[in-house]
């Protein structure tokens, strides 16, 4: 048997021959052209999502600032206040399950705002219906002021104070400094921070 010897050259040119075939071969696959990455197919078209219109609306608050302390009457069940450092005081209503914002006019005006820190709530232990909220937010600004109201914060009146509270002071969750004497609710009893203690 003889031996076909073939020399490099006409190898090489049958190599690249070899490579020009294939390289149509794989152009053609593409159904007119395409390259190699769609050789199976064409790809999948995945469809452009529609935006979906957002709507923007109110939610309720339900509050300012800190709960710095709660004051339960003695007697009443359900009869309980919050006060807070900046936004005022609020009453739980049991029937609604919600907090009841009890001082919305006090300090509404810029000139007054200092009057939304509440350093204390005072109750009558006698009585269900009298509230006392002594106000001020800061001992470094005017004089604070005492609220007070007969009808559990529908309505009020107040009697201004001859020295600062601090309702936003630091130590201001410490509790409550005023007391009700309980044998005469007219009169209250206040340790202030920047005074001695006084009575009304």
């Amino acid at each position: 048997m003889s031996t076909l010897i073939q020399s490099p050259a006409r190898n090489a040119r049958a190599f690249r021959s070899a490579v020009l075939v294939a390289m149509i071969v794989l152009a053609g696959c593409g159904a007119g052209g395409g390259s190699l990455a769609n050789a199976g197919g064409p790809l999948p078209v995945v469809p452009t999502p529609t935006p979906t219109p957002t709507t923007w609306s109110s939610i309720k608050r339900g509050g300012e600032g800190s709960v710095t302390g709660l004051a339960f009457h003695p007697t009443s069940a359900n009869v309980l206040y919050a006060r807070t450092d900046i936004g005022g005081a609020y009453r739980w209503d049991p029937v609604t399950m919600r907090w009841t914002p009890i001082a919305g006019a006090i300090g509404a005006s810029a000139a007054q705002s200092r009057f939304r820190g509440v350093e204390s709530i005072l109750l009558d232990p006698n009585n269900d219906q009298p509230i006392y909220i002594a106000t001020g937010k800061y001992t470094f600004e005017a004089n604070g002021r005492i609220f007070a109201s007969g009808d559990r914060g529908v309505t009020w009146t107040h009697l201004d104070l001859p020295f600062p509270l601090g309702g936003n002071n630091p130590g201001r969750a410490m509790g409550g400094r005023p007391v009700v004497e309980p044998h005469l609710p007219s009169t209250l009893f206040h340790g202030p921070r920047t005074a001695g203690p006084g009575s009304s």
